[in-house]
């Protein structure tokens, strides 16, 4: 019975869509039901269609990317989380949540493809970020606990950065983190190397936003 429900409610949306296009929330019905009944494999392409027609909607990438993992499509998956990771950034308030947790999954993503990269380069903003949350909470113990989370963040970055020595990425985070442990010599290095190797599409908007905020604001008459 509850199957006949959930066909009956396909058929309405797909009804929907042929007499207009417009309706572009029966994508989203049309996925839900899918999911609903266990057809991951079919929901992908009502949320691809969905995207295609509110790209702006980027909360649903990441329902598309988990819906992507779960079919074994972690190509495609990782596509998604990026993207999302790019729109999530510009759109703090309704992206923040999930930030910590796209770079978990695109970690774990990048080592079951040998990406080395990529491993240690989102372990190691996932690190950061975990610890500049821990140490918003003010006391000893958090700032302790901060303290190592940025140590471990460091040495994550630092392998990233010994993969790849020509990405702007690593050297934006080092600098990061060693702004956050209070150490003025290795964070300006870092930020003067991020500024040599930032070209664009090398970072993501608002990474590049930041990066020339900071600089500016440090050397505002670009002194390298």
């Amino acid at each position: 019975m509850e199957a006949d429900r959930f066909d009956e409610a396909i058929g309405q949306f797909r009804l929907s869509l042929r007499l207009s296009q417009d309706h572009v929330q029966s994508h989203l019905g049309l996925a839900a039901c899918y999911l609903a009944m266990g057809r991951e494999a079919d929901a992908v392409d009502p949320l691809q269609a969905y995207l295609a027609a509110r790209p702006d909607h980027f909360l649903i990438r990441w329902h598309l990317a988990d819906v992507f993992l779960r079919v074994g499509r972690s190509r495609e998956a990782r596509g998604q989380l990026e993207r999302f990771l790019i729109a999530a950034q510009m759109n703090p308030a309704l992206g923040d949540d999930h930030v910590i947790r796209c770079h978990t999954r695109l970690m774990e993503i990048a080592e079951k493809q040998g990406d080395y990269y990529a491993e240690h380069l989102n372990r190691g903003i996932g690190l950061l970020l975990l610890a500049e949350r821990k140490a918003e909470l003010g006391d000893a113990d958090a700032r302790r606990g901060a303290e190592e989370l940025l140590c471990k963040a460091a040495a994550e970055l630092t392998l990233s950065e010994l993969t790849r020595p020509s990405e702007a990425r690593p050297a934006w985070y080092l600098y990061r983190v060693w702004t956050a442990l209070a150490q003025r010599h290795p964070a300006q290095r870092w930020l003067c190397t991020a500024r040599n190797r930032a070209t664009p599409g090398t970072m993501t908007p608002a990474e590049m936003n930041a990066l020339h905020f900071t600089a500016h604001a440090i050397d505002p008459i670009g002194k390298r």
